[in-house]
């Protein structure tokens, strides 16, 4: 399974359009990577591609990698798109996929809960949008995943519904709004993408140490971290994300080859590589993903 990080922020990016805490501002200087909102893009055989979550600027990060440019006019080695959230960050970038006026016929597969189906199709009449063939994944068991003519794309995701948050713009907590997704090939390599987790439950932890890789939620390093630069900011468990100091141990503990901490925010002193914050991550072996990591598993 090949594994592409298109972007590694949290909501906002590093450096934040309307933010000038350190990070930000070294992002801005040059002096610290800069990040895109959370996507990777997932494939089996190096050339049909999933993409996992669909930031706002999903249009502009895919023509950054001449894996995912077409072959062709008007066609895409991406095939399929799975939505973990529906928070804006997460999902946004799929009106990207509203597809070429020539023909109205779908051209890839979206994949997502029935709570995120729902959610998308009352706020914001995606289904009236974007040209998908649109696959509710059933929670707790194995889902095949095809592309839009129905052939089997090797793959199989498993979604757990986890504590997380709601999106923002419906602040009511229901079970679907928050997946992890156990994605396993037919090869039997296995990998866990959990980028919105606000506690390590049994069932997900059961599901780390079965995975040969684990992407984790490394939004925030300590729990009151935004509330250094906002008054009005929040606690990192009140927006439904565990802390980087309390995961660590987890992640260090678990028995997956890879370990990787993405959906970094702006604030997270991780963000810079010379932080004692990004060594303590890098000494308990775990790897802190940056745009355009490329991993095989």
């Amino acid at each position: 399974m090949e594994v592409l990080f298109l972007g590694t922020a949290g909501g906002g990016g590093l450096p934040q359009w309307n933010c000038n805490c350190p990070y930000c501002n070294k992002a801005r200087r040059g002096s610290i990577p800069k990040r895109e909102e959370c996507c990777v893009a997932l494939s089996v055989d190096g050339n049909s591609w999933i993409l996992v979550d669909v930031p706002p600027a999903a249009g502009s990060l895919i023509t950054r990698y001449e894996v995912l440019a077409p072959a062709h006019v008007r066609e895409t080695p991406i095939v399929s798109l799975f939505l973990t959230h529906t928070d804006i960050n997460h999902m946004l970038g799929m009106f990207t996929f509203r597809g070429p006026t020539t023909h109205t016929d779908a051209y890839l597969t979206l994949y997502s809960t029935e709570a995120t189906e729902r959610l998308l199709r009352d706020y914001f009449k995606a289904h009236s949008i974007i040209k998908v063939k649109w696959h509710t994944l059933e929670l707790n068991t194995w889902n095949d995943i095809v592309d839009v003519r129905g052939k089997r794309l090797g793959l199989q995701v498993f979604p757990l519904p986890i504590p997380g948050k709601p999106p923002t713009y419906h602040w009511h907590e229901e079970e679907g709004t928050s997946v992890a997704l156990f994605i396993r090939s037919d090869k039997g390599k296995s990998l866990l993408y959990a980028t919105v987790v606000r506690t390590v439950t049994e069932e997900l932890r059961k599901l780390m140490d079965e995975s040969d890789c684990v992407i984790f939620d490394g939004t925030f390093w300590e729990e009151e971290e935004l509330l250094k630069y906002d008054p009005k900011g929040k606690r990192s468990k009140e927006i439904g994300h565990i802390t980087v100091k309390e995961s660590l141990d987890i992640l260090k503990s678990c028995k997956a080859k890879y370990k990787i901490y993405t959906h970094i925010n702006n604030t997270n002193p991780i963000n810079d590589p010379t932080s004692q914050e990004y060594m303590s991550v890098l000494s308990a072996g775990i790897i802190v993903a940056y745009d355009g990591m490329e991993l095989s598993i």
